[in-house]
This record gives structure tokens, C-alpha cells and sequence, in this order.
């Protein structure tokens, strides 16, 4: 039998009772872009680049950057889907649409929100709303393993590749994936 010095059993039980919980996330909220967005896509969307490509890559200025999302969301070029946790942009999504075809453009996740599923949700909710009779594509880096991955548990199918830009070496092969 073991015997417990100096507890007493209120003692014990007030130390069993008590509930530690951690603090919860503010459930994300999905909105389509605003013009009030543009400076955290932005700033999102530069980190990104950085953080991939470093100093090798040429980003727009700040100003170019504005005027592209300004153009895209004002003309409906682009519909920008934004994922929020309070008032922090966790993460970004950009489908095109033309000529009949729906193609993800950017997909953008901010470090601190990753492997998360705010990627699954912002892709879910392209599938849903902008897809092209169910169908939608994107190009992605070969050498983007996470992606692909997530890509491929969404159902989607590797369907050409192809060389980055001249003006990109530092990218590898690009590889068009589909969703049919």
C-alpha cells in the first residue's frame, strides 16, 4: 500500500478537478479579397517569394505589386480568396478564369499558419466556387514536394511539364496539374 505524505485527499482531489486548457485559435474565416486586403497580400506575398527565391529574384516594387492586385480584383481578373485567423492573413489563394479554364495562380500560406489545412480549405473552396465544370489547374515547381503532395490528396493529376521562363533559372520544371 503507498501512503502519501502530507496530501490530504481534498488536497487531491482539488488537484484532479482542475481543468488546464489551452488557449483556443479564432476559427478562420474565408472572404473574397477587398481592396483592403492588398497590402497584407502583398506583404505575404513578397515574404513568400523571398523565403523561396531570396536575393537571386527581382520582386515588383511595392507599388507594382499594388497596381497588379488593384487591376485583378477591380476588373474581376483574379478572384482572390483570403483566409483570416482574427485579424492575421494565415493565407491566400488566386484563381483565373478564361477561356473556359480555371487556373489556381497563387497560393500563398504565411510560415506561421502551415501544414495547418488552410491550403486544403482555401483549395476546397476554389474547387467549389470557381472550378470550370468541375475541372481546375495550376502549375507547380517540380522540386515543390509539399505541394505536389497536397495537390495529389485533392485529386489532383500531373497532365504536362514544362521549363520555367528563361528569365527564372532559379526555378526547376514546372508541372501542370489538373482536376477533373
Amino acid at each position: 500500500m503507498v501512503e502519501r505524505e502530507n496530501n490530504s485527499v481534498g488536497e487531491t482531489d482539488a488537484l484532479h478537478s482542475k481543468h488546464y486548457t489551452l488557449p483556443r485559435m479564432t476559427e478562420p474565416k474565408v472572404h473574397e479579397a477587398t481592396l483592403k486586403d492588398i497590402p497584407d497580400l502583398i506583404e505575404l506575398h513578397q515574404a513568400s517569394w523571398n523565403e523561396v527565391y531570396g536575393p537571386k529574384w527581382v520582386y515588383p516594387t511595392r507599388e507594382d505589386a499594388e497596381q497588379k492586385f488593384s487591376s485583378a480584383l477591380g476588373t474581376g481578373m483574379l478572384k482572390v480568396l483570403v483566409v483570416r485567423v482574427g485579424n492575421d492573413l494565415a493565407g491566400f489563394l488566386a484563381v483565373s478564369k478564361d477561356s473556359g479554364r480555371a487556373e489556381i495562380t497563387d497560393l500563398y500560406i504565411n510560415q506561421s499558419y502551415r501544414r495547418r489545412g488552410f491550403g486544403r480549405i482555401l483549395i476546397s473552396r476554389a474547387i467549389e466556387n470557381e472550378s470550370v465544370n468541375g475541372s481546375i489547374a495550376l502549375w507547380v515547381a517540380a522540386t515543390n514536394f509539399s505541394a505536389i503532395d497536397l495537390y495529389r490528396s485533392m485529386q489532383f493529376f500531373a497532365t504536362g511539364l514544362r521549363k520555367s521562363e528563361p528569365r527564372r533559372q532559379d526555378l526547376s520544371e514546372l508541372i501542370e496539374m489538373k482536376r477533373i
